[in-house]
């Protein structure tokens, strides 16, 4: 008598399995999985999102900022869960109930030494592809912020890379970053 085996589920099986809050992302065929962040990462991340709606409430500019956990499809085998996110006002039919269904206008990766790889390599590549407009990265550890913005031949420049002093969009014009109070321990 010969047993039957369970075909094997595909990695977005596997994701779709996971348990609801789980911090996991598909890319192509991988399923990454990581911890949850160190605090002083969540407060860094937290301060920027706290800038970034204060912006737009006092500009009057419309749109949806969101935070993890949320996932991010960029396509079928790339489900991302950026640490923060912002969605113009045009674009928002990429927000359904469930998670959201294409490229956000601004990403935020606060760099984890765990995951800085992931981040400043895979994911930049990722967001490049698909077309995010602006892509922060914030370093802690380092205490760098790297602001990257898509040109028009859809690839990304550093519009400014600084660890003293402010930083500023180029996407939302007037939106800085205060470096020291950004990493005020």
């Amino acid at each position: 008598m010969s047993a039957t085996l369970a075909p094997a589920l595909s990695a977005r099986e596997r994701w779709a399995a996971l348990p609801e809050g789980t911090r996991a992302e598909l890319i192509d065929t991988e399923l990454f999985m990581a911890p949850a962040p160190p605090a002083f990462h969540t407060r860094v991340q937290n301060r920027f999102q706290s800038a970034l709606i204060k912006y737009l409430e006092r500009n009057e500019v419309l749109g949806e900022v969101l935070s993890p956990i949320v996932d991010v499809h960029l396509g079928d085998e790339i489900i991302v869960q950026p640490d923060a996110l912002w969605i113009s006002e045009s674009r928002k039919g990429i927000l359904r109930y469930d998670a959201i269904y294409g490229a956000p206008d601004l990403i935020l990766e606060v760099i984890s030494p765990s995951n800085a790889k992931h981040d400043l390599v895979v994911k930049r590549g990722l967001y490049e592809q698909f077309g995010v407009k602006e892509y922060w990265m914030i370093d802690p550890e380092t205490k760098t912020v790297e602001v990257l913005t898509l040109t028009e031949a859809g690839l990304y420049q550093t519009h400014q890379r600084a660890n003293t002093g402010s930083v500023e969009s180029k996407l939302l014009p007037g939106l800085i970053i205060h470096l020291e109070a950004l990493f005020q321990l």
